[in-house]
């Protein structure tokens, strides 16, 4: 990671006052649920909620047919660099290569040489690294409301308790769910 997440998903303000929470006394309660809660989803959905800058090293052109992450905005491809043959640290044009939105709400990313072109070959033993933005600058509506359902019932009840096999949560992110 070379630029961190900042800030919460949802706003301790925006929480409060879904949970009808007028005082200042739960605010280091309700910004630690905030925190676990995104950290939940994304787990679950396998890919992250605010935006950052990340580099993914890999070892061959092949394993940019799907990136490890998501979803990565248009655009949010900022480097692509390799050592070439004899040893000399190159960058891949950004008119050479596109950015792929594939999937489900475009949640899976791909990278390909533009039409006509081919990846250029690299030193044996290499490593091929990509600078890119991942996450969302704005959640979207049903993530911001699982997260905000999932908040009120850890608030409202504190204790562990035994759930369906099925639930909102899952069905308000379901669609968000990367690599399943």
């Amino acid at each position: 990671m070379t630029t961190a997440p900042a800030g919460l998903v949802v706003a301790v303000a925006d929480v409060k006052t879904r949970l009808r929470v007028d005082t200042a006394d739960d605010d280091a309660s309700i910004q630690g649920l905030i925190e676990e809660t995104a950290q939940e989803a994304e787990s679950y959905c396998n890919l992250f909620l605010r935006r950052q800058t990340l580099d993914i090293v890999c070892d061959c052109w092949a394993d940019l047919e799907r990136l490890p992450v998501g979803p990565v905005p248009a655009g949010g491809i900022n480097s692509i660099d390799y050592t070439d043959p004899d040893g000399n640290a190159q960058t891949v044009a950004v008119e050479d290569y596109e950015l792929r939105l594939i999937g489900l709400k475009g949640l899976e990313a791909q990278i390909k040489p533009v039409y006509g072109l081919s990846w250029p070959s690299i030193q044996t033993g290499s490593r091929i690294t990509i600078g890119l933005d991942a996450g969302y600058d704005a959640l979207p509506l049903d993530v911001r409301l699982a997260i905000y359902e999932r908040i009120a019932e850890r608030y409202e009840n504190r204790e562990t308790r035994a759930t369906g096999s099925f639930s909102s949560w899952d069905a308000m992110l379901i669609n968000y769910r990367r690599g399943i």
